[in-house]
């Protein structure tokens, strides 16, 4: 079952482009900010070399292997204009490890 997950995930993450991420994604942010066009950027090189930037960085490695998590935790931090988890990024990696805890 492992394995068939990361089968799975390899398949789904290698493609070029995955237009399913992009309309949640831009469903949950505001369009033309430069957050938004910074994660637009990293979700394009992610799926060609997979990884893109450091880990506190919008375009970080992590960035694709949680973006549920992710989508749901940048919509929240941006919308109640707060830190998500105590990071000065709402995009960070502790966003996506977290985002089912409260949010300070």
């Amino acid at each position: 079952m492992k394995y068939l997950l990361l089968l799975f995930a390899f398949l789904t993450f290698s493609e070029s482009y995955n237009p399913i991420i992009y309309e949640n994604y831009t469903k949950s942010l505001k369009k033309g900010t430069q957050f938004s066009q910074e994660r637009k950027r990293c979700i394009g090189i992610n799926r060609r070399n997979a990884q893109c930037g450091n880990n506190a960085n919008p375009g970080s490695n992590y960035c694709d292997w949680h973006e549920p998590n992710r989508i749901r935790c940048i919509a929240i931090a941006k919308s109640t204009g707060r830190q998500c988890n105590n990071s000065p990024d709402p995009g960070s990696k502790y966003c996506m490890a977290h985002s089912n805890r409260k949010y300070n």
